[in-house]
């Protein structure tokens, strides 16, 4: 997403000042890297503000972020007791591997 003046024209105002809207970028060609690491996973220049009265061609996904490694574990016993009543034990763990798991910027 592009923040700016609004290129398109689409806000209306009274006011002699432009209004700054959100916009998609215009795609100028493939933003994903070959080997991305921590410090950039998309190409930036990649991407351009759009030009005015028109809006941008970049879509929602074209870059691909990292990816997410979770593992959630489980472990349950069940005990009866009586006919109609059992006793259940169980263990859970939430991302038991603890790996951060960076989320895409929108």
């Amino acid at each position: 997403m592009w923040t700016g003046p609004d290129p398109a024209g689409t806000r209306y105002t009274t006011s002699s000042t432009r209004p700054n809207v959100t916009v998609r970028a215009d795609s100028l060609g493939n933003p994903n890297v070959a080997s991305p690491d921590q410090y950039g996973w998309y190409d930036v220049r990649a991407f351009a503000a759009p030009a005015l009265g028109r809006f941008g061609t970049a879509g929602p996904g074209v870059a691909v972020g990292p990816g997410i490694r979770l593992m959630h574990n489980s472990l349950a016993k069940e005990f009866p007791i009586r006919e109609r009543a059992r006793v259940r034990f169980e263990i859970l763990a939430s991302n038991s591997l603890n790996h951060p798991n960076w989320a895409d910027r929108r």
